[in-house]
């Protein structure tokens, strides 16, 4: 028997966390320590997304009532572009009635065109 193999008979293994196991002797002394080797396991996971991309036209033409004629309705980012502001800045014009807009029934708004300031 080698100097560094402890004699297994009279020892009993014990769990440590971490899973390491010492062996005890009949006193309660730690011998020696023994570290299994950890395998790493490699794993993959595949995940699927479906998106549903609804395309609105940018602009569209209808009828403003308070032009009262048929005009170019435009979305807000559009909209905001063509006057050099934000949406917020819309929204706020929207509130205090400085511009043209419709509400569709899917919620929607449109701005009116001729309403922006140029």
């Amino acid at each position: 028997m080698d100097w560094f193999t402890p004699n297994l008979r009279h020892h009993t293994p014990t769990q440590v966390g971490g899973g390491q196991l010492l062996y005890q002797g009949q006193r309660g002394r730690a011998r020696e320590t023994k570290v299994p080797v950890k395998r790493r396991r490699r794993m993959e996971i595949t995940i699927q997304r479906r998106e549903v991309a609804v395309l609105r036209p940018a602009s569209i033409e209808d009828y403003c009532a308070r032009c009262d004629r048929t005009v170019t309705l435009l979305s807000l980012p559009l909209a905001a572009k063509a006057a050099g502001v934000s949406t917020r800045t819309l929204y706020r014009w929207m509130g205090e009635d400085r511009i043209h807009f419709c509400e569709f029934a899917d919620g929607m708004v449109r701005i009116c065109e001729n309403s922006l300031p140029r």
